[in-house]
């Protein structure tokens, strides 16, 4: 996905990963995306409209599953494309989420990820 001015939320709880992602991202692509950082569902529904072009979002934000950020992301702006991310190996999460046909899922508990995210998906 090569566009002028993308903008792209990251939406977790774990401001590591948040912030980890987001210095890689900005280092990697510059000014051709906007990199956005939210640690709730809340902050980031508040800024979701048209623009909006991809959300990163944790599976579990807050202590619940990202699937009713997912919902409320889409029925704001149907066009965002979802990307999910944990750092739990939960096989099954992953799974349930890819046979719902709902979302890209990547794991970031491990560095090399951050790179394999960018390149298949930015």
């Amino acid at each position: 996905m090569e566009r002028e001015n993308l903008n792209l939320f990251i939406l977790a709880d774990n401001a590591l990963v948040v912030n980890g992602l987001k210095h890689y991202l900005e280092e990697r692509f510059n000014s051709r995306i906007r990199v956005y950082s939210f640690y709730d569902t809340k902050s980031c529904l508040k800024k979701v409209n048209r623009h909006t072009n991809v959300v990163v979002l944790d599976y579990f934000i807050g202590g619940r599953s990202g699937m009713e950020a997912l919902r409320c992301i889409k029925a704001l702006n149907p066009e965002t494309e979802i990307i999910f991310h944990s750092s739990n190996d939960d096989v099954m999460a992953a799974v349930n989420a890819y046979l719902k046909g709902e979302t890209r899922i990547f794991n970031t508990s491990h560095k090399k990820y951050r790179h394999k995210f960018a390149n298949q998906y930015i």
